[in-house]
């Protein structure tokens, strides 16, 4: 049986297209908000990091009232399924009123929550992101720092 140049052609055409549809996956996200509180108060500003098993972190800022959304950068909003390690960051220089004195300061400043939180190996908090959307309350306490 012979082949034409056209038939070829369009053999190779189907199966590169089927190889990049199944290839198109990404990794599984799902929505992730929530609060983040310190002794009972809402942070109103810093930032929240998931980080799954694998791939790239999802982060958020943390807005009025301790509110935050997740995304994973160039994957779009929500966070990996799965268990995510999550790390908060809260520095003096995060504050929307922070205002450098003399020259800009590349150190963050003074961190204003407990150290052990802003390093997914030593915080304590973990989230098992589930599909669909998440509603997650991270609440932060004073404690010995690691």
């Amino acid at each position: 049986m012979r082949c034409n140049a056209r038939t070829l052609r369009c053999w190779l055409w189907l199966g590169v297209s089927l190889a990049l549809v199944g290839c198109s996956r990404g990794p599984e996200l799902a929505p992730v908000q929530g609060l983040v509180t310190y002794n009972g108060q809402p942070l109103s500003f810093g930032s929240v990091m998931f980080q799954g098993p694998s791939g790239p972190p999802a982060t958020g800022r943390i807005g009025e009232g301790g509110a935050f959304q997740l995304e994973v950068r160039g994957l779009g909003p929500g966070a990996m399924v799965g268990l995510n390690r999550v790390r908060i960051s809260c520095y003096e220089t995060q504050s929307p009123d922070f205002q450098p004195s003399g020259e800009a300061e590349m150190s963050l400043g003074r961190s204003l929550i407990p150290l052990k939180y802003t390093n997914p190996r030593t915080s304590p908090l973990s989230v098992t992101v589930t599909p669909g959307d998440n509603q997650v309350s991270l609440e932060l306490t004073d404690g010995s720092d690691v």
